[in-house]
């Protein structure tokens, strides 16, 4: 055993050490209180590091019936998608146990501060301010969790952007496996950007996405 010991710690300090990154890694990742812990600061590099192209799609219209979709903000009002018909619409979906979600809102905290993102109903967001910005986004930050879980979590992060609650599955366009998953429409209702997983949604190329899907 004492050998066998000599020998690796003859190696390269370099591969003793990679292998000491690797077992630490692992050990953190089984280990259940720290490996939420490591996803998120993960996740919050990927967010800050990895700078993505704005690649538009030419996707599906919304429908009728996904207009339909009915919606209730944290203080009880409900709406139907079709409120916000013919506007530009970023939909996230979210949820406050997701490591990934956690990681980007402050990036769509930003965005929406910034760029006069448009609220909805109940918001405790200066609403006429937003609502006069004719470059607004209408912003729907979608959970299914309950309203007591949202609340707290969205009043001990300090967010102003608007949360919405659904108990009905989401129009099929807006599904995903996964989340956080974005979506983000034009004003005739159709699907130009989807993005799965953690993302810089206040980087120069998305602002300037919106601003050209308003221009439109």
């Amino acid at each position: 055993m004492n050998k066998k010991l000599k020998k690796y710690l003859s190696r390269p300090p370099k591969r003793i050490a990679s292998d000491v990154i690797f077992w630490g890694l692992i050990i953190l990742l089984i280990i259940p209180s720290t490996r939420s812990v490591f996803l998120g600061a993960f996740a919050k590099v990927r967010t800050a590091v990895f700078t993505q192209n704005i690649k538009t799609l030419d996707g599906p219209m919304l429908s009728a019936g996904d207009y339909q979709w009915t919606l209730t903000d944290l203080d009880g009002n409900q709406m139907k998608l079709e409120d916000f018909k013919g506007e530009v619409l970023f939909v996230n979906s979210w949820a406050t146990w997701c490591p990934p979600c956690r990681a980007e809102m402050p990036s769509i905290e930003k965005l929406y501060k910034n760029n006069g993102l448009r609220d909805g109903p109940g918001s405790t967001v200066d609403s006429d301010k937003l609502q006069d910005n004719a470059n607004g986004v209408r912003m729907l930050m979608i959970s299914n969790e309950d309203l007591d879980v949202v609340r707290e979590f969205i009043e001990k992060k300090e967010y102003t952007f608007p949360v919405y609650l659904t108990k009905t599955a989401l129009p099929a366009v807006m599904q995903s496996r996964s989340i956080p998953a974005s979506f983000v429409f034009n004003k005739q209702g159709k699907l130009v950007y989807q993005k799965n997983g953690a993302f810089n949604w206040n980087g120069k190329k998305m602002r300037n996405f919106f601003d050209r899907l308003n221009a439109e």
